[in-house]
């Protein structure tokens, strides 16, 4: 297979048909979004025994590994406010359930356990989430935290989608916002605006999976 082919996940109007075609499955495991979204990062967390073979390395390549689900170019990702002026990635563990992850060499970005950047080092650099995001589990004990990686998480996946749309959706309408997001991005603003709208925009289902260079 070409390796410049890939199953990019890259307009909300996709996720949205994925959720109906796909994801369901995938929610079913992931808990009712019930979680406090403060759980500490893995150093704090004991590990439970899932064998001799389940070691920090493959761990790390668990949380972090490009499975192919890119959401959107990472220079937008980091750019995309809130109306309060808080950024949106914060809000992938305050608002959202997903377990922090800290800073590492697999990790560079500090982003939450099953989100990454894809393609790092590049031009087409994307925010894109793994099996893991949905599929570790922190729960606490009598005040200690215990981690099983590959159990249902407690994180809420239709609120991130709703929370993707949304901002996005502000991004587009709101001259302000828009101006903010330009100039992180420093893209012209046509060429971004289009861009955005397009991605923003639900494609045709044939359209589902496709490239999206920036």
């Amino acid at each position: 297979m070409n390796n410049k082919l890939k199953y990019d996940i890259r307009s909300w109007g996709a996720w949205r048909r994925l959720a109906f075609l796909g994801l369901t499955a995938i929610l079913a495991s992931c808990g009712d979004g019930t979680g406090d979204g403060s759980v500490s990062a893995p150093s704090a967390a004991v590990a439970m025994n899932q064998g001799a073979e389940w070691n920090a390395t493959n761990q790390a390549a668990f949380y972090s590994a490009d499975q192919g689900s890119w959401i959107m170019p990472y220079e937008w990702a980091k750019a995309l406010k809130l109306p309060n002026g808080q950024s949106f990635l914060s809000q992938l563990t305050s608002s959202y359930g997903y377990i922090p992850n800290p800073v590492s060499p697999t990790n560079p970005e500090g982003l939450p356990v099953g989100f990454l950047v894809a393609n790092p080092g590049t031009k087409n650099q994307q925010l894109s989430m793994n099996c893991a995001a949905c599929h570790t589990r922190q729960i606490q004990v009598d005040g200690i935290k215990h981690r099983i990686d590959g159990g249902p998480a407690v994180s809420n996946l239709y609120a991130l989608f709703q929370g993707i749309d949304l901002v996005v959706g502000n991004t587009l309408s709101d001259a302000a916002a828009f101006d903010a997001f330009q100039a992180a991005v420093q893209v012209p603003a046509a060429t971004l605006r289009t861009q955005l709208s397009t991605w923003y925009t639900p494609p045709d289902f044939c359209h589902l999976v496709r490239k999206f260079e920036v």
